[in-house]
């Protein structure tokens, strides 16, 4: 029998997403038992392009919970047993960026969201694109998606990459700005950031 690596086994049931929404993000649902909460799980990704830049997404008005947060791209709730599927569903709507784009995924972190989503589970992975942010960018503005978001951001770590050429019009950032207090940001993708950040020398 061929050894098995480490590995983490889900029990998954089904749930509504309206029961999923109450019980992680309502008032009343904050105050339950983590128990009786539905036990959710979401899915997000940080996502690096070619040239070394990671996307991030201002939630648009539209969208049911943090409006006008910035979050990773692609992100959504696990609602299906295959997690690479998701992220290959939401990056294609949210981005436009089909899995052909996409050079290496590697899973990153399991965090707890903290009470600004009532402790919900997050599964971080790491993508990296074969693709600049420029061009990720002009896919970004034809996805099919796009009430999910309603602006890009491009960041850059000026502390460990050299930054490229890039065109005057593509919103670009600095990570230290970008998480100085200036943004409203998820908790849970503030802290991968910054896990991120704390990584990049055991990386390859």
């Amino acid at each position: 029998m061929a050894e098995v690596g480490p590995h983490l086994l889900l029990d998954m049931q089904e749930t509504s997403f309206k029961y999923v929404i109450y019980t992680h993000l309502s008032d009343a649902g904050k105050q339950m038992a983590a128990g009786r909460r539905s036990g959710a799980c979401g899915l997000m990704a940080l996502t690096e392009t070619s040239d070394g830049l990671l996307v991030f997404g201002q939630r648009s008005q539209y969208v049911g919970a943090f409006p006008g947060y910035f979050h990773c791209v692609p992100a959504g709730v696990v609602d299906a047993p295959d997690l690479l599927h998701i992220v290959q569903k939401e990056l294609d709507e949210e981005a436009g960026v089909d899995w052909s784009g996409v050079c290496r995924c590697d899973f990153f972190a399991l965090l707890d969201t903290g009470a600004e989503q009532g402790h919900k589970y997050e599964f971080v992975l790491h993508l990296r694109l074969g693709l600049s942010a420029s061009e990720v960018f002009r896919r970004y503005q034809s996805a099919t998606d796009k009430k999910e978001h309603e602006a890009f951001l491009f960041l850059w770590n000026g502390s460990q990459t050299a930054r490229g050429e890039v065109p005057n019009d593509l919103p670009v950032v600095d990570v230290a700005d970008f998480l100085s207090g200036d943004y409203l940001i998820t908790d849970v993708a503030r802290r991968s950031l910054q896990l991120f950040q704390e990584s990049a020398g055991c990386r390859t």
